[in-house]
This record gives C-alpha cells, structure tokens and sequence, in this order.
C-alpha cells in the first residue's frame, strides 16, 4: 500500500446528534476535507453502499487518501489506511438496544473494519476499555481522546424561567437512559418540582410519567439550539443524567460548564467525566435516585458547592484538546502529517 500524502473525512455524520458534535468540532479545527459518498443516512443501506463506491473511486487516485470515519465503521475496501470514531458499545452492552441482526452485523462487519483499521478513536477510558475487550486489538491501537465543550455552556448568561423550580433531562429515550426508574424517583418528590425534556412531546415518555403520576409535572422544551440549551441548563436545579451505561455523558459535562448542579449515576463512564462536581446515585436503586434528587433541591449548600465545582470541572475538556489528541493520532497512525488549529 503506498503511503498517503493527504486525508480526509465522512462528513455525513454531521447531523444533531453526540457523533455528529464531536465529527464537526474535531474536524473543523483539523480542516479536514470531506470525501464525497452521496447523502444518504450512513448507517442505512444505501449509505453503506456509497462509501464502498466511494472507496472505488479512491483507488483510480494516484496517491490514495486515509480516511477518518467518526461513526464506528470505515468501508472494507478503502486503499489507504483508516481510522474510526468509537463513541461506546451500547448496543453490545444494554438490552433492547439493538435487535439480533444488528448485534450480529456489529460482531461481523463491523468488528472486521475496526479489526482493519489503523487506530481506533474513542471518548473515555471506560470505552477504550469495553472496545480492547470486545475487538481484541493491541493497547495501542485504541486511543481515547475525549469529548469536549464549547464556550456557549457558562455560567455567564441568560436563565430560563419556569413558574417552579425544574430538574432538566436531556438526551434521547433509549433503554440505557434509564427513563422509568427516574421517572419513578422523581415521582417519590414534592409536587412544587418540574421535570422538563429536551426534545418534542414523546408519547413513551408521557406514558411512563402517567404510570407515576407525574404527567401535569413534565414539560417538553423542543429542539434547542446550543444558546438555548446553555439558557435551560443554567436555569435548572440540576440536571439529571441516570444512565445505566454512557460512553461519555456530554450532557453532564454542558451541565458543569454551566455551574449547574449534575445528579448522575455512579456507572460506566459518568464518574470519569464528572469527577468530584456531581452528586451520585446508583441508576437501578430508586430510592438513591430519590434521595439524591431531594438533597439537590433542598440542600442549598451541598448544591452551591456543585455549582462552583462544575466549571473547573469541565475546564479539562476543551475541544481544542481533543482536537490535539486527534491529530496527534492520526498523524502516528495513518502517517499524515495533521495539525490541531484553535477555530473561532
């Protein structure tokens, strides 16, 4: 395989979504070009074909480009070597995640690309660790370089405004979210409490929250925008992130940068990411739930404390750095020389 001289990027990733964050941070500050391989979603079938007709068209190049896939596969017949983005394992690690068709694609076809590549990217320890295990690749074609946060989430800005005080939720509503049982601990609160959503009205969610009687107690805020998300976090009481599982937790990071008070789980990746800023709870306990929720709230000082810790907290986890750390590894790995450049 001859040596690549350049590189380049699927971009079609870059969607509102934790991958597409982290593809649009990271290369915006590497000013890597994209590759061009259709529009279609790239996890569906379609989008699968057009990165292998993509690799097809790369091999009429004289010096084929490495490639960087930040969405966990490259395509199997690329010329030139590849990295991949992990973020984690979920779909392996929690029920319900993913049928058995697409567990055996990811033991199959997809562990075979990571298998291939020449490094492999992921977000934390807690990833790198599940990724070694599962994939069985050597120590050192793994390497974590975080996730970041941007300037926007501080804690100088506009607060929301609510009639009462709020814990907030944000992210999907998958089974790792752990929904039902904070829904249930939250249900054990006082009545003077709002829990809000991001995201639009989710009949699932409404359905567990009736189930406890909490339905006139949650609220939908729609899709926010990064201003507008940074104004519900500071607004907050705290914000809630009980994962059974988390690759990373981004999240509970923005949430810190706000100097809002997180209450977490004491699982997986969170303790990682969140350190001595967050008030802990064990995700299948209901009660630990509950009770960290009530100290948060009515505990003023243990939340003033969390409140000053998030911030420096979060000050470790730049985009810049993980920027640095990208390009550090594909630089190493793929023997492209990448530099790391502050974006405005």
């Amino acid at each position: 395989m001859t040596p690549p001289s350049t590189i380049a990027w699927d971009t079609r990733w870059e969607v509102v979504s934790g991958i597409g964050r982290f593809s649009r941070e990271v290369r915006g500050r590497l000013g890597i070009p994209p590759i061009a391989a259709g529009d279609a979603a790239p996890a569906s079938l379609r989008g699968l074909l057009d990165l292998e007709l993509a690799s097809v068209r790369e091999r009429r190049r004289p010096t084929p480009r490495a490639l960087v896939c930040p969405g966990f596969m490259a395509p199997l017949s690329w010329p030139a070597p590849t990295a991949v983005v992990i973020h984690d394992l979920m779909h392996r690690d929690v029920p319900g995640e993913a049928g058995r068709a697409r567990r055996a694609y990811l033991d199959t076809v997809v562990l075979r690309s990571v298998r291939s590549a020449a490094v492999v990217l992921t977000v934390s320890d807690h990833s790198r660790s599940r990724i070694l295990r599962w994939a069985g690749l050597p120590p050192e074609r793994v390497v974590t370089v975080g996730n970041g946060v941007s300037s926007t989430f501080s804690p100088d800005g506009p607060c929301r405004q609510e009639p009462k005080d709020y814990l907030l939720y944000v992210g999907n509503h998958k089974p790792h979210k752990n929904l039902p049982r904070m829904l249930e601990a939250f249900a054990r609160g006082t009545d003077d409490t709002l829990l809000l959503f991001s995201g639009d009205p989710a009949p699932r969610v409404r359905a567990l929250a009736e189930d406890v009687g909490v339905l006139d107690r949650i609220g939908f805020l729609g899709r926010l925008d990064d201003i507008g998300l940074a104004q519900a976090y500071r607004g907050a009481a705290a914000v809630l992130v009980l994962s059974t599982h988390e690759g990373f937790g981004l999240p509970a990071l923005e949430a810190m940068a706000c100097g809002t008070p997180v209450v977490t789980s004491s699982t997986t990746s969170l303790p990682e990411v969140v350190g001595d800023a967050g008030l802990y709870a064990d995700p299948h306990d209901v009660e630990a739930m509950a009770t960290a929720m009530a100290t948060v709230l009515t505990d003023q000082v243990r939340a003033g404390e969390l409140a000053l810790a998030g911030p420096a907290r979060s000050a470790a986890w730049t985009w810049e750095r993980v920027a640095e750390r990208t390009a550090a590894a594909l630089t190493h790995h793929l023997g492209v020389q990448v530099t790391a450049g502050l974006r405005g």
